[in-house]
């Protein structure tokens, strides 16, 4: 049910070198991760669902250790994400990014900034980007979802225009 009186964590009481999950639920008032964040030199796992939409990230950047990140009802973090690059998460394999809330978003990455998508990334999931037109710089799924042979094409071949590349 998540905790709609938490709004933010107090920084001394955070665990920065042994922590491995920080996981927020449905905490509508939660309005800022913590300033420390990038230096929870442990953290693999992030998680920041359905909290408040004004949700910002220090600029500071995200913890790189990370291998999993969900971020959803976030376009503050999506848009600090985007702009610090997804690339500098060198370890990241599991991105998972819905996008209430983003509905200037037509490109992922975005085009105008022109990052890529770290190589380490194995599982992607993007969804309610209203604005969607393109998906760029994968080039395993150009491979899986090449017209009438690839393993991925029945799940898209219904699409009007599909292109990648």
């Amino acid at each position: 049910m998540g905790c709609p009186s938490l709004v933010s964590f107090e920084e001394s009481a955070l665990p920065t070198t042994n922590l491995r999950v920080f996981s927020i639920h449905h905490c509508e008032n939660f309005s800022a991760l913590p300033k420390c964040i990038n230096n929870f030199t442990s953290l693999r796992e992030l998680k920041v669902v359905y909290c408040s939409d004004d949700i910002s990230f220090q600029e500071e950047g995200f913890p790189t250790s990370l291998t999993s990140l969900e971020i959803s009802n976030a376009p503050r973090i999506y848009t600090s994400l985007v702009e610090w690059g997804f690339n500098r998460l060198t370890f990241l394999q599991e991105l998972k990014i819905s996008g209430e809330g983003c509905s200037n978003v037509v490109s992922f990455p975005e085009e105008r900034i022109g990052r890529m998508l770290p190589p380490s990334l194995t599982y992607i999931s993007i969804h309610k980007f209203e604005n969607l037109e393109y998906i760029s710089n994968c080039p395993l799924l150009e491979k899986g979802c090449s017209r009438g042979k690839g393993r991925e094409w029945s799940k898209i071949a219904h699409i009007p225009f599909v292109q990648i590349e």
